[in-house]
């Protein structure tokens, strides 16, 4: 698996603006990466929310 890219606030905005961006938001570590994968090899930026508390 791809190390994930560190981004810097003023990059990830920059990034940001030119990308279309999804938030995969699951409890399962396997079911956010999965999602992930699909996503990002689709072009999407992806962010993902690990659980609600």
């Amino acid at each position: 698996m791809a190390k994930p890219h560190i981004y810097t606030i003023k990059s990830f905005l920059k990034e940001l603006q030119h990308v279309k961006t999804v938030m995969v938001v699951d409890d399962s570590a396997s079911v956010r990466q999965v999602a992930e994968l699909a996503l990002s090899g689709a072009g999407y930026a992806v962010i993902e929310g690990i659980d609600g508390v």
